[in-house]
């Protein structure tokens, strides 16, 4: 298995999904890159995610995020699990 790569500006959002970082080491790198910090640990990866593809800060409530990031064509269905416990809900 290879090593898990830095988390830093230079990783791209899917490379960032395919790997485990703690919640603190997500806290860490939004306080460096002046991203908000607050919200669970799903919220943040959506928001680093969003910002290492794009460089662009991904802001509002979970329901407003899932909803954008279901217009994604990357992102992945089981995290809609993740954010609202199905992927039938009203957010996507």
């Amino acid at each position: 298995m290879s090593e898990r790569p830095k988390l830093d500006k230079g990783l791209n959002g899917e490379t960032f999904r395919n790997y485990y970082y703690l919640k603190k080491e997500s806290m860490d790198f939004c306080r460096k890159n002046n991203r908000p910090v607050s919200g669970s640990k799903v919220e943040l990866a959506d928001r680093i995610e969003y910002f290492l593809n794009t460089g662009k800060i991904l802001q509002g409530s979970v329901k407003r995020i899932s909803a954008i990031i279901a217009n994604s064509s990357r992102y992945r269905k089981n995290h809609y699990r993740e954010i609202c416990g199905t992927t039938r809900c009203g957010c996507i």
